[in-house]
């Protein structure tokens, strides 16, 4: 894989081939041939320049879990390790199934209600359930534009 996707790649997929066209050439296919990895980036390389596409990225475009980390990260606070944390550990697959994730820390753990209440307190802002509640009112209305 030429590593991992990310959802918020800065750069067009294009450009990010040439540059894994140039390392190539600068260590020419035998010099890249000597791990596994070099390998399947060649055959990834070739692939793209042959077909104009890859077929591993548009399947991870495609999935429903980049999708979901995709979406969670655009809510305010969820950055790309909390949507991962989320996503594989407490199951989250949906903007509601997170909602429900920070209703439930927030009624089960007084731990966690009084350091939010401190938090709060000296910063000020909302309950990540009252961020995720406002995102997922007002996401459709964005998408849209």
């Amino acid at each position: 894989m030429l590593g991992a996707v990310r959802t918020d790649c800065s750069c067009s997929e294009e450009s990010f081939f040439r540059q894994r066209c140039q390392k190539a050439a600068r260590f020419g296919r035998k010099g890249c041939t000597k791990s596994k990895s070099a390998v399947d980036e060649l055959k990834q390389i070739d692939e793209f320049l042959e077909t104009g596409r890859i077929e591993e990225s548009e399947t991870i475009l495609a999935s429903s879990r980049y999708q979901a980390l995709r979406t969670f990260s655009s809510v305010y606070t969820i950055g790309h390790s909390t949507a991962k944390d989320l996503y594989d550990r407490h199951h989250c697959r949906t903007l509601e199934d997170v909602r429900q994730h920070y209703q439930n820390i927030s009624d089960e753990s007084e731990e966690v209600r009084m350091k939010v209440r401190e938090r709060r307190r000296r910063e000020g802002g909302m309950l990540h359930v009252d961020i995720v509640e406002d995102w997922i009112k007002i996401k459709d209305d964005l998408d849209s534009k």
